[in-house]
């Protein structure tokens, strides 16, 4: 990876190029009718480019945007279950974003475009040892990710603060770029194997070498089709101390209320 970066009075430049390499790996599955799959792949190479541009209007004030391409290899399970040659994964991201400050208050907001010429796309066919069991095969498709994000912290005095965000993204497939009608039977499915909004909230104290915080995560909009609720409150604790320049001991508690939850589903 090699960048560059060029700064023109309140305007900043950052141009870069990333090689990226996949090597060769090899293996197999059996399915329960002991069928052996290959999950052999070819090597991959190819060069990326990118984009950031920021603007300061002054020292609280900014806005910024970016491109860069997109390339991923197939991994070993695609290259398995492919429906026919699989191309990489080849696309274009953009983002476009405000950060500000006033006062006590911090914020900011962005919106991000990830437009992809031929993502991995999944259906289920039936399978050739059983036409009752359902297989899932992998073909090249085309598609749009959309999400946005906002930001807000808010510093009360030296000891305590307040942090938040939300974060939204939404998929959309391009059927005609598939390779088969039955495409429909899971990507038509996509954005409700996921959920659709994610709320973070965090109540910090710090003095001194001490410092520790309540972090709360809020997920909505889950299809009770396929999760076990439409929303999930997960509560965390971590407390960190200093003991001096080169040691810190903290503290984690993961789920505190051992909340069972889940944040994706998956269909075959």
């Amino acid at each position: 990876f090699v960048q560059d970066k060029i700064t023109m009075d309140k305007l900043t430049v950052v141009p870069g190029i990333r090689y990226n390499y996949y090597g060769k790996n090899s293996g197999s599955s059996t399915s329960n009718k002991d069928v052996t799959t290959s999950m052999n792949t070819d090597s991959y190479s190819h060069a990326t480019l990118g984009l950031f541009t920021n603007y300061d209007f002054d020292k609280d004030h900014s806005v910024y945007a970016s491109w860069s391409q997109v390339y991923n290899a197939p991994f070993a399970q695609d290259i398995a279950n492919k429906a026919n040659p699989l191309e990489p994964e080849k696309g274009n991201a953009y983002t476009l974003g405000y950060s500000g400050k006033i006062s006590k208050s911090t914020f900011g907001i962005n919106y991000t475009l990830t437009k992809m010429d031929n993502t991995f796309g999944r259906f289920s066919v039936p399978s050739e040892e059983d036409p009752e069991i359902y297989k899932a095969k992998t073909t090249n498709v085309k598609s749009d990710v959309t999400s946005i994000g906002l930001t807000y912290n808010y510093q009360f005095d030296d000891n305590w603060s307040i942090n938040s965000a939300y974060s939204h993204a939404k998929t959309e497939i391009d059927l005609h770029k598939g390779t088969s009608a039955e495409l429909t039977t899971t990507d038509d499915l996509r954005n409700s194997l996921h959920y659709n909004n994610k709320y973070t909230t965090g109540i910090n104290y710090e003095a001194g070498k001490f410092s520790t915080g309540l972090d709360f995560t809020y997920y909505t909009g889950m299809d009770t089709r396929f999760f076990s609720d439409n929303q999930f409150l997960i509560l965390d604790w971590h407390a960190n101390y200093k003991v001096n320049e080169n040691c810190n001991a903290y503290a984690l508690v993961n789920n505190i209320t051992n909340r069972a939850y889940e944040t994706k589903a998956v269909a075959v």
